[in-house]
């Protein structure tokens, strides 16, 4: 079975209220809170762990919400290694009102450094080294696409250098390798 290996580098803790009849500027009750690991990467680790595929997450998790994000990654039985910093992950929160039949969300913008990242970096080629992932079938996403700069582009596709690899970066839009 093949290895693969999803990165997420803008993890967050998915907050779900379920309310009736929110009202703006007053206090609502919830009905219902759901609080899940989430992130494109994260969602596409569980689809594949679901199906029984050889997944690892990776990315860059910080503060007592990353330590929450991975106790929720292990009860789901992810496997997972991700660099610990000290920025906090972030928090993204969906209301779900029944009565209007719709959501409002709150997303939290990720904080780091890039010394954090070229801690990373060296975390994931450690990763392909020890995990022995020969056919590197690995997806990176991101919140939105100006989230990387080109050189993080070019770092992240000159790690994936063999003819058999491919990669997938997720944002905006999509590109394969």
């Amino acid at each position: 079975m093949k290895k693969i290996l999803t990165v997420t580098l803008n993890p967050a803790i998915d907050v779900r209220y379920n309310v009736e009849n929110m009202r703006i500027g007053e206090v609502n009750r919830t009905k219902h809170i759901e609080k899940t690991a989430g992130g494109k990467g994260i969602n596409v680790s569980r689809v594949i762990n679901q199906l029984g595929g050889d997944v690892t997450a990776t990315g860059i998790v910080g503060g007592f919400t990353g330590k929450l994000f991975l106790s929720k990654l292990n009860a789901g039985n992810i496997k997972n290694d991700f660099l610990e910093t000290s920025y906090e992950t972030r928090t993204c929160i969906a209301v779900i009102d029944k009565d209007i039949k719709g959501i409002t969300e709150f997303l939290e913008s990720a904080e780091g450094t890039t010394e954090d990242f070229e801690k990373f970096m060296e975390k994931y080629v450690n990763i392909l080294e020890n995990e022995k992932i020969e056919m590197k079938d690995i997806r990176f996403v991101s919140k939105e696409e100006e989230e990387e700069t080109p050189s993080t582009r070019i770092k992240i596709e000159k790690s994936v250098n063999s003819p058999s690899s491919r990669l997938f970066i997720g944002g905006s839009g999509l590109r394969i390798k």
